[in-house]
């Protein structure tokens, strides 16, 4: 079957429809490489006739009902669709290598139960960190310190390997570790150089992931010649081949950046050349063609990144159910953006997102916004605006001084006030003329001059101004 499958993938790269050539990514044929090699060895698949549905529905069910495997339903449905993808290929490609698609029916699983990952921010506290222990744990890995496991889970052989373990690192004892790690392969310095050259690369990884929002697979196919460094400023070029847009960019870098980028590429083309070599020769072509690429990315970056974030302290998941991958480190970035103060539709156009929704609501961490620090940026509102005296000196102008209260004119009620709505009772009182309404419950009262009538078919409490209407 693998035979097949170089088959397969050799004719996505030729692919034509139309009578025209297609253009296919190249990183689209490396992830059907991936998800199909990964689907065919984990079923046991070793020749085309061994595909069959049964088979790959034990894989999905072994998937869903493991605990500690965090594929989605849309990862599955990836791994589903590139082996049903591979055996149409194998039905209908000249020669004919299957008879039928056993895989044709299988049903896909339901996407839209299932959330979208939440991914949190990391501060910057917790940035640096990451750089340190990134930067040194390759070497602090060989300094480790021993303990002996407990008695009840130590084997027979007292020889064995199981009765002792080593210390997890921690970020207290890693520059301990460091050393002891550096002691002990002083007897191999090209080892020690080659730990310390892996911690620098992947420090520089996770800082160019973080300051400059790149995808995983846009850093993978980054090359010496995408950057151009010597500019102000400086920056670097996604090839559309390589963006999930398809339509390329170019990113603008930061200076700190941009000179440990450039001492990078340097030291990298010192290496190209040889060390044993004289640096007063000249080299007639470059050890360093513009095609190689910048960085040499582990496949496994997201396990490097678990070890890293567990030597660090950090948790892999919060409270609120969020947790920190590699793509996390762009969500950082959107979200450092936001609390610098960077204006929406700037982020966007940094994260190069087709809607500024996605870029606030998905990518933006609110539990690391200042909230508190936006709200004092508030002007300041007092009070106390005038003085007693002052005071004293409106309520003499306006004829308020004296029994009553500064605002008391504005919501008493009072002979003088004919907006002002008063009690029944009181415009009663004020009135002489209807006094003999008072004493009287049978008669119409009136409020203000004008007669009140009751709600006929209740029993009010009040009258009904109904009937009340204005001079004007």
């Amino acid at each position: 079957i693998a035979k097949q499958v170089v088959d397969y993938l050799e004719s996505l790269r030729v692919k034509r429809g139309k009578g025209k050539r297609l253009r296919v990514a190249p990183r689209h044929v490396q992830n059907v490489e991936r998800v199909l090699s990964r689907i065919v060895s984990e079923c046991g698949f070793r020749s085309l006739r061994e595909i069959n549905a049964e088979a790959v529905r034990k894989w999905v069910a072994q998937l869903l009902d493991d605990s500690k495997c965090e594929w989605s339903p849309r990862t599955i449905n990836a791994h589903l669709s590139a082996i049903k993808a591979f055996c149409n290929w194998a039905t209908t490609a000249k020669p004919r290598r299957l008879q039928a698609n056993t895989l044709e029916r299988f049903a896909m699983l339901d996407e839209s139960t299932n959330p979208i990952r939440a991914r949190r921010s990391m501060t910057p506290t917790e940035l640096q960190n990451l750089l340190t222990v990134a930067r040194m744990r390759p070497l602090a890995e060989f300094g480790r310190k021993t303990k002996r496991n407990d008695a009840d889970k130590q084997p027979t052989n007292t020889t064995s390997r199981k009765t002792w373990t080593k210390v997890p690192l921690t970020l207290p004892g890693l520059a301990e570790a460091y050393r002891l790690g550096r002691d002990a392969l002083k007897r191999s310095p090209a080892k020690i150089v080659e730990l310390e050259r892996k911690g620098r690369e992947r420090a520089l990884i996770y800082k160019t992931l973080v300051l400059t929002g790149l995808r995983f697979g846009e850093l993978t196919s980054l090359t010496v010649g995408d950057l151009q460094l010597d500019s102000s400023p400086a920056w670097l070029t996604v090839k559309p081949e390589n963006e999930k847009a398809g339509q390329g960019a170019e990113l603008p870098i930061r200076d700190d950046l941009a000179i440990e980028l450039r001492a990078w590429v340097a030291d990298r083309r010192q290496w190209a050349c040889g060390e044993s070599e004289s640096v007063s020769i000249v080299v007639a072509a470059d050890p360093l063609p513009l095609s190689t690429l910048l960085f040499d990315v582990p496949t496994g970056l997201i396990r490097v990144l678990d070890r890293d974030l567990s030597a660090c302290g950090i948790l892999k998941r919060d409270d609120r159910g969020r947790t920190l991958d590699v793509h996390a480190l762009r969500h950082t970035f959107c979200t450092l953006l936001s609390r610098a103060g960077v204006a929406p539709r700037t982020a966007q156009q940094a994260m190069r997102h087709s809607s500024i929704e996605l870029t606030m609501q998905r990518y933006t961490d609110p539990a690391l916004l200042d909230v508190a620090g936006a709200v004092d940026c508030l002007p300041a509102l007092s009070l106390d605006t005038f003085a007693p005296e002052t005071i004293r000196e409106i309520m003499r102008a306006t004829g308020t001084d004296g029994a009553t209260s500064f605002v008391a004119p504005t919501v008493a009620p009072n002979p003088d006030n004919g907006a002002t709505i008063v009690s029944i009772c009181d415009n009663l009182a004020s009135n002489s003329h209807d006094a003999e309404t008072i004493e009287n419950n049978e008669k119409t009262p009136v409020f203000q001059g004008f007669p009140l009538e009751r709600v006929k078919g209740f029993e009010p409490s009040t009258y009904s101004l109904g009937s009340c209407h204005s001079a004007n």
